[in-house]
Order: C-alpha cells, then sequence, then structure tokens
C-alpha cells in the first residue's frame, strides 16, 4: 500500500485581484474571509438544517408539529374531562339492585366550572 505524502508547497492564486478574474468568479472571490458573517447564529442555524433533512422537509416537519400540537390538546382536555365531569362518587358506590354503569357517573354540568374557556 502506498503512503499518501503531503506536499508542503503553497498554491498561487490564480488571479492577483478581482478585477482579472472573469465575472462568475469576481463573485466567488469578492466576499469577506468569513462566509458565515450573515448568520447571526450558527448553531442555530445548523440545527434546523439538520431537523430540515432529518424530517424529510418542510411538509414533515409541519405535519409532525401539527400531531404534537393536537395531541398536547387532547392531553389537556381529556385531563379536564376526567377531573371536571366525572363523578367520582356515583361510580364507587355499589347498589346491588342498580347496575351503574360509566355513563351515569358522567355529569355534563361541570364543563361550566371550568373557568377560562
Amino acid at each position: 500500500m502506498s503512503s499518501f505524502k503531503p506536499n508542503n508547497q503553497k498554491y498561487d492564486r490564480l488571479f492577483e485581484s478581482d478585477e482579472e478574474a472573469p465575472p462568475h468568479e469576481q463573485i466567488l472571490m469578492s466576499h469577506d474571509s468569513n462566509k458565515w458573517n450573515q448568520i447571526q447564529n450558527l448553531d442555530d442555524f445548523f440545527t434546523r438544517v439538520y431537523n430540515y433533512h432529518r424530517d424529510s422537509g418542510y411538509w414533515c416537519i409541519f405535519i409532525n408539529d401539527l400531531f404534537q400540537l393536537l395531541q398536547f390538546a387532547f392531553v389537556v382536555l381529556f385531563v379536564l374531562f376526567l377531573s371536571c365531569c366525572i363523578d367520582y362518587d356515583k361510580l364507587g358506590e355499589y347498589d346491588p339492585n342498580h347496575h351503574t354503569n360509566f355513563t351515569d357517573a358522567i355529569d355534563w354540568s361541570g364543563l361550566a366550572r371550568i373557568h377560562g374557556f
């Protein structure tokens, strides 16, 4: 196997100034030494680029975020329903003459007790 030996020779620029270069190369050569100066937060930028490629595009990211929002809303509403609209005393009582269903323990007037809606 051959080993790679780097050549420590310095390379000269193709053109001494930007004016000597053709127009399409002037655009490439006329930038600052800092290529990323227009981006304020590089970490956030590369995180967003990574998420874009990982999640396969904007539509997939949008649909994923929408489903996460719907899931959060469902959990909040379900917890409110379980805490405000169910009469747990009716569920816990035992009457041998009357069979208690879950629907008998639901008190829809409990929705009026929820403040903020």
